[in-house]
């Protein structure tokens, strides 16, 4: 008689698709330990800048932006003379925005130098949020040449 060993075939099949960390991260120039160099996952050790934030985000991820409660405050204004004041490099995606959102019951003011840049450039903004920003100071409020969609801004003035 013969041994007759069963094989089992098992086949996996693997439908990859983008995961995404949808992580929250938090910008405050106001705070001693802010820093570039920190992980920007913590309120106590946040980035210092917001353009570490546009270079660092991905689709799904929330970036919290403190500024300070009161607006005559230096803490608020975000200084990004002769630049964009929202420069986004990533674009988001349809099930996964990317949001940027002033704290609660803070000024958070992103400010220009009124000859250079956009408050919002629009080139890979697609699927982004703003809100609660004062966006002060640019060429134009907003602009974008590349093709986008969906962008939700509230609570904003420009």
């Amino acid at each position: 008689m013969k041994n007759i060993i069963p094989i089992t075939l098992v086949l996996f099949a693997v439908v990859s698709a983008p995961v995404y960390s949808q992580t929250t991260y938090y910008v405050d120039q106001g705070k001693t330990l802010a820093s570039d160099a920190n992980a920007g996952t913590s309120a106590s050790l946040p980035w210092l800048t917001l353009g570490k934030a546009f270079s660092t985000v991905s689709p799904g991820d929330t970036v919290m932006v403190a500024g300070d409660p009161n607006p005559s405050s230096p803490i608020a204004v975000y200084n990004c003379s002769g630049q964009n004041g929202f420069n986004i490099i990533t674009p988001g995606t349809a099930a996964s925005w990317i949001t940027y959102r002033a704290y609660p019951g803070h000024t958070v003011i992103v400010k220009g130098d009124s000859a250079n840049g956009y408050g919002i450039a629009l080139d890979n903004a697609s699927y982004h949020h703003f809100d609660g920003f004062i966006i002060q100071n640019f060429d134009k409020a907003t602009e974008g040449s590349a093709a986008k969609t969906d962008i939700t801004i509230e609570n904003c003035e420009f």
